[in-house]
């Protein structure tokens, strides 16, 4: 990237999933919550997931 001239702002490691699960409504809300719970956790630091869901399966999954 410098050598086209373009420098870097930020870099840093991430968990990027090899495989997905795909999940219906019922189990994304499920899901959001654990996820919720676990981020509002001061002793966490990161949270990641390797779930698949489509953007209907999520907009029916936070409409209730």
């Amino acid at each position: 990237l410098e050598a086209k001239g373009l420098k870097a702002e930020e870099g840093k490691l991430t968990m990027v999933p090899k495989t997905t699960v795909p999940i219906t409504a019922d189990q994304a809300r499920t899901l959001m919550k654990l996820i919720e719970t676990l981020e509002d956790d001061d002793d966490v630091q990161n949270v990641y997931s390797n779930f698949e869901a489509s953007d209907e399966v999520m907009a029916a999954a936070m409409a209730e």
